[in-house]
């Protein structure tokens, strides 16, 4: 099983600065900065929520998300989903919905073609 995580909306919320008074160059690197902690620790928040040890983290780049979660038990999906709503609640507040995340969690047992059928 693979648990996979996307920040959106990661263009509109960086680029999204005042192009008089200076400073531009600034505010771009710390909102390209305040992106990667957040996908980082989205990466931690659901590892935790799974039970799983950091070195199951495959990537976490470009406010994407991998994390293999081949042995999860059942139960740890229900925490995986209510953690994965909580962050999204706080994307919501924190940046006014300029982020946003989607989490896919697959079933463990359950094959991903029969899912979509």
């Amino acid at each position: 099983m693979l648990i996979l995580a996307s920040l959106s909306g990661i263009q509109d919320f960086l680029f999204d600065i005042r192009e008089a008074g200076g400073g531009q160059a600034r505010s771009l690197r710390h909102r390209s900065f305040r992106i990667q902690l957040m996908a980082e620790a989205l990466a931690l928040r659901l590892l935790e929520a799974a039970g799983l040890p950091y070195d199951r983290l495959v990537f976490c780049a470009a406010a994407k998300v991998c994390i293999d979660a081949a042995d999860v038990a059942a139960s740890a999906v229900h925490r995986l989903r209510q953690t994965a709503a909580h962050l999204e609640r706080q994307l919501l507040e924190q940046t006014h919905g300029r982020l946003r995340l989607a989490v896919v969690v697959q079933e463990p047992g359950r094959d991903l073609a029969a899912t979509f059928d």
